[in-house]
């Protein structure tokens, strides 16, 4: 049970609020846990604190001096839960549930309230920067993995690689997307060139990528790469495409599998 979970069991039984069952687990836990024992003092120390300061009889001077009072109030509260705050540090204690009625317990409230949601800004800034920082970097590093690998002088299964690295970047890249634009239409590998067309498909929301297919339709002549880019053209129903297509089917030396889909990806798109 973690401390929070253990904290607030502690906090219903000091409140009177299990059953008897109940009652009777945490009174053998408390006597046999040290740790249960020490956090159960430590809250009961500190509710009897606040229980006390609730039941006192207020001033008369409430009634016309509320707003001075409340000023004193948050004073002495921020002094209060500085030193707390000290012992929480040593202790690692967590305080859960405190009940505070009355104006002097709504004073300790706005109190408590503020320095809560502050602190809790505070840890989730801060948590949210590091993950910010974690995820550039591993971006960055994506990148610049991608990018050496198809300019480099590596080897086709490392041109892949690289590609298929970029699947991992959720966002179009000016870069990434040029690089992958090139390597599409000037790889000396048919299998790299595949690659880099399926990668640029996750982009393909761009205008730049769709352009990127169509003329690139009108250059590549492996039957293969054909087939690919007349299926995603007619998935993104760009019908710049139908050109193109019309002159694959008219070519001669286009095979008919291809000739087929071309005719296929024609009627869709007219």
């Amino acid at each position: 049970m973690d401390t929070s979970d253990l904290n607030t069991k502690l906090i219903d039984y000091i409140d009177g609020k299990l059953d008897e069952a109940e009652k009777a687990v945490w009174e053998q836990k408390i006597k046999d846990n040290p740790e249960v024992a020490r956090e159960y003092h430590q809250l009961r120390e500190l509710m009897g604190l606040m229980e006390r300061r609730i039941v006192q009889p207020p001033d008369k001077r409430l009634e016309t001096g509320f707003l001075s009072m409340l000023e004193d109030e948050i004073i002495e509260m921020e002094n209060t839960l500085e030193d707390m705050e000290k012992n929480i540090r040593k202790e690692k204690v967590k305080v859960y549930g405190l009940k505070l009625s009355g104006p002097l317990g709504i004073a300790a409230s706005v109190v408590l309230v503020l320095i809560g949601t502050l602190i809790g800004m505070f840890v989730i800034k801060s948590g949210q920067d590091g993950q910010i920082s974690s995820l550039k970097k591993e971006l960055d590093a994506t990148k610049a993995m991608v990018i050496n690998s198809l300019e480099g002088q590596s080897s086709p299964s490392q041109r892949i690689a690289g590609v298929n690295a970029s699947f991992k970047l959720k966002e179009a890249d000016d870069e990434i997307i040029t690089v992958l634009i090139n390597t599409m239409k000037n790889d000396n590998n048919i299998n790299v060139r595949l690659a880099a067309i399926e990668a640029l498909y996750q982009f393909s929301s761009e205008e730049r990528v769709k352009d990127a297919f169509v003329h690139a339709l009108a250059r590549q002549k492996e039957p293969v790469i054909q087939l690919t880019l007349i299926n995603i053209l007619v998935n993104l129903k760009e019908n710049r495409a139908i050109d193109h297509m019309q002159k694959i089917i008219e070519d001669k030396q286009t095979i008919k599998s291809v000739k087929d889909e071309a005719q296929l990806g024609v009627y869709k798109l007219s």
